[in-house]
């Protein structure tokens, strides 16, 4: 749902809530959903969420 909602900001450039779903999708990462996410992230130019992900590494 978080992904969906991503999208949708992307799309209508809502940054402030594009930003909201990025930190709650941090908070969902783990082992095994990170290439997934880390996917998703990239083709959705989710910049908060893959410096998030390279902080915790």
């Amino acid at each position: 749902m978080a992904c969906d909602h991503l999208i949708l900001t992307e799309k209508y450039q809502v940054k402030h809530l594009k930003s909201y779903c990025e930190k709650f999708m941090t908070s969902k990462v783990n082992s095994e959903n990170a290439i997934m996410t880390f996917t998703f992230t990239n083709q959705h130019n989710a910049h908060h969420l893959l410096r998030q992900h390279g902080q915790t590494e």
